[in-house]
Parts: structure tokens; sequence; C-alpha cells
């Protein structure tokens, strides 16, 4: 049977790292790793690092221009044997590679350059340690001499409560502020995520439910990243997690569980996501074999992967409510060349991105919310999250009055930092920090429109979530004060226990109501159990 999936032209049905490169460049291109001599500030800081992390040097000892040059050209050499007419991506990988001052940044970056068939430059960092101006210069780098400049970023996980305990060093706020500043500057960012991480005092994993999280909110992210690496945890000697393991503390998701989860996750991620990594490539040592074994078999994994996907009938972007299969019109790769035969931007984004796919949940709530939308409207939030309701609104209606609602005193500062970020911020947007089923304690004016996104802000604590009794007193309040014609949508997520009792009761609240008063819309795919649905709400 043949592949549909967009981004290949063999039988990978995600978005793999050599078609996105092959496409990207017009032929076989290699990533060249080097160590410039690197540092990480956590451990020179706090004299340790990630629970999971070796050996670093303790300060930073650079390396000269020359000493890189010949590590690179080393490696060159090398790949030249095996692939001729190869292209090239040097790849400032091991510690964290914008650890110096700017002057000495660009130096080792530099270094490089002029070097034959060299069409990008990458390096990996912690999101602690970017400053604005370290950007600027990388984009101007990139501008200057004409190659593709990447960013990667450790994410790991989005709990906070799992980065305590691995002992990241920052919250998630400090890694949305990295990300934006690169996105500021169109540099692509990849994102790193590592399965099987223990979290919380009992040493627990985190759940099934939590490492699809973390996917679901890199799927959230504006722009999408250009690249996500998947990782399975593994254990190196000489590390605190070594001795948590050796002490029969933690323990590691077996290999057919971790494929299981990364093909979930990849469902959930957008299809023009790229796909650089889908499990670690820990060192080998005959001495010291890693833990667990089966993370040294790279391809078997890999192979494993590609057969349950096939076995599935599944596809990256499956349930990401964005277009992940090519249309009868869409002939070979006619999508994907048009893609990449655009200029050297990271970020641009597929022409089929968005509102295409019947599992588009969210981009047909905003089109059914759309009927409502007008001048002077007068609008509810009741799921403020991070702000993506009402910037919609917004932008639609520039002189809508609208009323967010969220109990979370953590998603309101999310979303008037990401109001204010786009112009988008005045007196007509009231930002609450409450329960939405006091709606009347704050709106006191008939409402065009309203919106729910029901569930739990992605990133944050999972048991914070919308409750069937405060979205029922809320819901019941709305219709009352809804202007005839004026619409609600609710977006309901059944994946949950309690995403799902509040999906039963509303349906039933819907069905009940009567035709002379309220139209009623139920909008589900009805072969996937578990996706988001839309009951919406007209008043005659």
């Amino acid at each position: 049977m043949k592949n549909k999936f967009i981004y290949s032209n063999n039988y990978k049905r995600y978005h793999a790292y050599d078609y996105y490169l092959n496409k990207r460049y017009g032929g076989k291109t290699a990533r060249i790793a080097l160590n410039a001599g690197f540092s990480c500030p956590h451990i020179i800081k706090n004299n340790t690092g990630c629970i999971f992390c070796g050996s670093h040097n303790k300060i930073n000892k650079l390396l000269s221009p020359s000493q890189i040059r010949e590590q690179f050209e080393e490696k060159k050499r090398a790949l030249s044997k095996k692939w001729r007419g190869t292209k090239y991506i040097a790849y400032f990988q091991a510690g964290s590679n914008t650890f110096a001052n700017l002057e000495d940044l660009k130096i080792i970056y530099e270094s490089v350059l002029g070097e034959p068939d060299l069409v990008g430059l990458d390096t990996a960092t912690r999101p602690d340690c970017l400053t604005r101006d370290i950007c600027e210069y990388l984009s101007e780098l990139g501008a200057r001499e004409k190659i593709d400049i990447g960013v990667e970023l450790g994410l790991q996980t989005c709990h906070d409560s799992t980065a305590q305990f691995i002992n990241r060093g920052y919250n998630l706020d400090i890694f949305e502020r990295a990300y934006k500043m690169l996105a500021d500057y169109n540099i692509g960012v990849t994102v790193h995520i590592i399965n099987s991480l223990p979290t919380g005092e009992n040493l627990e994993l985190e759940s099934r439910e939590m490492m699809l999280d973390t996917a679901e909110y890199i799927a959230s992210l504006k722009p999408l990243p250009l690249g996500v690496k998947i990782h399975q945890l593994y254990i190196a000697q000489n590390t605190s997690l070594c001795e948590l393991y050796n002490a029969g503390k933690v323990k590691l998701l077996d290999k057919q569980a971790y494929i299981n989860i990364v093909v979930s996750q990849l469902e959930l991620l957008p299809p023009e996501i790229i796909i650089k990594r889908l499990t670690g490539d820990p060192e080998i040592n005959s001495d010291a074999p890693p833990i667990p074994e089966w993370v040294s078999k790279k391809f078997a994994v890999i192979n494993d992967i590609d057969k349950l996907m096939l076995s599935r009938g599944t596809y990256q972007g499956r349930l990401s409510g964005c277009e992940y299969l090519k249309n009868d019109e869409w002939k070979n790769d006619s999508v994907g060349a048009a893609h990449w035969a655009a200029p050297t931007n990271p970020h641009n984004q597929s022409p089929i991105h968005g509102q295409k796919s019947l599992t588009n949940m969210l981009g047909f709530a905003k089109r059914l919310l759309d009927i409502s939308i007008k001048e002077n409207g007068v609008y509810a939030d009741f799921t403020m999250g991070k702000g993506g309701d009402i910037l919609y609104i917004k932008k639609a209606c520039p002189s809508a009055r609208i009323y967010a609602f969220d109990i979370q005193e953590q998603a309101v500062q999310i979303t008037r930092a990401r109001l204010e970020s786009e112009g988008c911020l005045d007196d007509n947007i009231i930002l609450i920090n409450d329960s939405h089923a006091d709606l009347k304690k704050y709106i006191s004016e008939p409402l065009d429109g309203a919106i729910f996104n029901l569930g739990y802000l992605p990133g944050s604590d999972k048991s914070v979530t919308t409750l069937t009794s405060s979205t029922m007193a809320c819901l019941t309040g709305a219709l009352e004060i809804l202007k005839p014609g004026g619409v609600i949508i609710v977006s309901v997520y059944p994946g949950h226990p309690e995403g799902a009792r509040e999906g039963e009761i509303i349906l039933k609240f819907a069905e009940s109501l009567d035709r002379k008063n309220y139209d009623c819309l139920y909008h589900r795919l009805i072969n996937i159990s578990e996706a988001p649905f839309i009951i919406a709400f007209q008043k005659k």
C-alpha cells in the first residue's frame, strides 16, 4: 500500500530528518557534531547538573578556531568516504553552546565558516543560557553567510514538578521566554524531550498522560518548532540517577511501552514538525553497557516504531488537527517540494497547515464562533488557558470587549504577557482570576458569543482541570445572558475522566433544550473515541 503521508517519499509515516534535509538542500546532508569545550552554567552555579547528566567540564575550556576546524575536517573526511557530494551542517553539540560572552561565541561559530558545502550551523543549549544579543547575532550570521541557523533547546518535560525533581534548573516560563526570543529572530528551534523521567517523592515515572501532555504542549507552541528529538531516559554511570537506580528506587519504561508512547506522541505532533530523533544514542562501552540495554539497538527501536505505526494505520499528526495525508491533486512530493523550495526561512509553514482536516476541532470551533463576531461585540472566554481564543477574537474584531476567566494565576500571567507581546492588550480585555461559575459577578451586559476549551492548562498541574459542576453553572448562566443570534462553543476533551463526565452531562443538557429557543450542534469524530469534540449553542 502506498504511503500517503505528506512529508515522506518512502515508508516513513512521520516527518523524518533525512527527508527534510534532502528536500531542503537537494541531496545528502550530514551534521558534524563538534565539541568546542563548553561547560554547563547549571553545573558551575550549583556544582551539580540534571540527575541524568554525566561528567562535564567544571569550567569552560573553549577550543581555538584551528582546533574546531580540525575536528570538523576530520569528521568531514570520514563522511566523504561514505557519501559523495555531501553538504554539511556544523553542529555545536556538547555542553551549553551559548555559555560564553558574545565575542567568544563569534570566534567559535565563525571558525567553521568558509568550509566548502557548509549549509547550516546548529547549536545546542539551555533555555536559561540565551540572551537577545545572542539571538540577534545568530540571525544576522545566517543572513550574512546565507546559511540556516538552528538552536536546540532542552525541554525534557512540560511538567515543572518533574523538572524540579530531575534538577533541570529552570521552570517552563524560562523555556517559553527563550523560545519566543528565538522566534522573534526567525531562528528554527528543535525541542528535546525525554520519556520515562522520574517525578515526585515516590520516584514514580511520569504517567503516559504526562508524557503525552509534553507532546501536546509542543504542538501548541507558536510558531511551531522546526523539529523535535524524542529520547528514552537511559542511565549513565557516575550520575545521581545511576545511584537511585542501583538502589532500586527508579524504574524505566520497557521497550514496548516506550514505543507505544512515542507513536502516540507522534500522532499529536503536527506533521510539519521534523522528527530529528526517536530514541537516545548512548555511548557504547563493553565494560558498562547502557541501561536499559535495548537503547543501544537504535535501529531496532526505530524499525519497531515504523511497524507499530503501520499496524495501527496511523501517521504523525493524525490527532493534531492538521492535514497529514496527500490529496489526490498532490502528486508524488509536490507539496513537500513546494514547501522546501521556499527561501531559507526554517519557520516557513506548509500551505496546508491548519483548517483542512476533519480532526481540526479547534479550528472548527473558531469558525463556529465567527458567526457571532461583529463590531463592538461582547464576548467571554470562560477557559482563558494561554490566551489563544482571546487573541483570535481580538484580531478578528479589535473593538470587541472580552471577559476571560481562569482560576490559575499562571494562566492570567501567561495570557497577559502574550497579549502584550502581540500589541492586543487594552481596556476592553478583562482578565479575571476566578471561577467561570461566578460569571455574573463580573459580566453585567449581554453576550454576543462565548467559548469554552475545557480540560487543563498544557504544561501545568494536571489535577487542576475544569469540573462538570462549575462548567454547567457557567454554561447555564451564559445562555441566560446570550443575545438572540449569539453562539456559545464548547470544546470537550474526553481523554481524561473528568472530561468524559463533562461531555456526557453537557450533551444531555443540550439535548434537553427547547428547539424553539436554541439550535444545538454536536460535532465529533465517531471512530476516535478519545478525540476532542464540540457542542455548540445558538440562541434564537
